[in-house]
């Protein structure tokens, strides 16, 4: 099947629908990618070689709406095996890039003045709780057992999901950003064993004037 490439930034989608689609605007997301320090081409080997701004909507199509990666085929009329190659390559660059500092409170993104915009909106919901900020949420994620030592299988059985697991979690704010995420830990850790390794809540205790709303 001979693919003709569906350039995404020539789609006829009004704002709301590309927002909807890729989180993002779409004059959001050559500065999303510059922000992340993407090199200007992506290269993936075997002649996989792509503009890294492509990819990045690529990445988003992916898991903004849980899809495959025979949907993004579809969607961008390319390979999926080419998609597949260089969205591995973007989301290593940017781990290896960010390194923890994607995992941790960004002091640019969680500011005191976005506290109390969120803390308002969980108000306008009707949240009975009024300094709720964001929203944590414990995941097992399900491995193979290891194999070949006795205590990583013990450490990694979860009794909750009957079987071996990691343990993570993730902390979201009323705006669908991902303003903290932890991991991973043994499967055997319930949420709150995740919690206290995480260090969240010391961190919020050293940060008062961030997180006034929270500690009062």
């Amino acid at each position: 099947r001979k693919f003709i490439y569906r350039d995404p930034f020539l789609s006829n989608m009004t704002p709301s629908e590309w927002r909807r689609t890729y989180k993002f605007a779409r004059a959001d997301i050559p500065i999303l990618a510059r922000a992340m320090h993407l090199p200007d081409i992506i290269d993936g080997g075997r002649r996989h070689r792509f503009d890294s701004v492509h990819v990045l909507t690529w990445l988003l199509y992916r898991y903004v709406g849980g899809r495959t990666f025979l949907e993004c085929q579809e969607h961008f009329q390319r390979e999926s095996s080419a998609i597949s190659r260089l969205v591995d390559v973007v989301e290593d660059h940017i781990f290896r890039a960010a390194n923890y500092s994607v995992l941790t409170f960004h002091p640019t993104l969680l500011t005191q003045a976005r506290m109390e915009i969120y803390v308002a909106a969980t108000r306008r919901k009707g949240c009975p709780i009024e300094n709720v900020w964001g929203f944590i949420d414990g995941c097992k994620w399900e491995i193979n057992r290891p194999g070949g030592n006795t205590v990583l299988q013990l450490v990694c059985y979860s009794g909750y999901v009957k079987g071996h697991c990691l343990s993570y979690h993730v902390i979201t704010s009323p705006d669908g950003i991902i303003q903290h995420a932890f991991g991973p830990k043994a499967g055997r850790n319930n949420d709150l064993d995740v919690l206290d390794a995480s260090g969240v809540l010391d961190y919020m205790e050293d940060h008062p004037g961030c997180f006034c709303h929270v500690l009062m």
